[in-house]
C-alpha cells in the first residue's frame, strides 16, 4: 500500500515496505510534520539531519543528508539510537547525557541486530555485549542497568563506570 501526502512545499509517500519518504520540493515553505510522523511504520530506519528518516536498504552514502545515528520506532516506543558509545562513566555522569530508559533498552535488545546493521551502514558502533546504564534509577545509590548480552536488566550501583549509548 502506498499513500502520498501533498504538503505545500514537500511531498510525502508512506509504504508499508520502504517506510516514510519525504521529498524537500521547496525548501522556503514551514509545514508541520506532526501528522505525517503519526504514520510511520515500525521498524529500523536510518535518521538523517534534517529530522527526516529512510530505510537502510534506501541509505546511499552518496545522500547530501547526514546521517545522525539509527531511529527504532515500535507499537511502544521511538527512540533515535546515537551512532557511538560514550565513554565508559558513572551513572552521575551518564544521567546528564540522557542515556536511554529501561524500557527502551528492552526495545532496543528486541531489534538489537536490525539495528547494529543500520549502525554499521552508517559507519556507527554497533551497541556491545555490555552492561549500559539506562536513566531510571533503582534506588539513592543503585540505577538500573542493561546487559547488551542477553537483554536483561540489573540494578547496579551508580559509583561503578558502564557504557552509555545516547537516546
Amino acid at each position: 500500500m502506498k499513500q502520498i501526502i501533498n504538503l505545500p512545499g514537500y511531498n510525502i509517500q508512506i509504504n508499508e515496505h520502504e517506510g516514510v519518504i519525504v521529498t524537500n520540493i521547496n525548501p522556503i515553505a514551514e509545514v508541520e510534520f506532526e501528522e505525517a510522523q503519526k504514520q510511520e511504520l515500525n521498524g529500523v530506519y536510518i535518521a538523517l539531519s534534517g529530522g527526516l528518516y529512510i530505510k537502510p536498504e534506501r541509505f546511499s552514502k552518496n545522500r547530501h543528508e547526514t546521517p545522525i545515528g539509527v531511529l527504532l520506532k515500535t507499537k511502544h516506543a521511538s527512540i533515535i539510537i546515537s551512532k557511538e558509545d560514550l565513554p565508559e562513566m558513572t551513572w552521575d555522569e551518564a544521567i546528564k547525557h540522557n542515556p536511554f530508559d529501561r524500557h527502551e533498552a528492552i526495545e532496543i535488545h528486541n531489534n538489537k541486530e536490525h539495528i547494529n546493521k543500520a549502525l554499521e551502514l552508517v559507519g556507527g558502533q554497533p551497541i556491545k555485549d555490555e552492561w549500559y546504564w539506562t536513566r531510571d534509577e533503582y534506588s539513592t545509590t543503585n540505577a538500573w542497568t542493561y546487559n547488551g548480552t542477553n537483554g536483561g536488566l540489573h540494578n547496579g550501583n551508580k559509583t561503578y563506570s558502564s557504557s552509555v549509548r545516547l537516546s
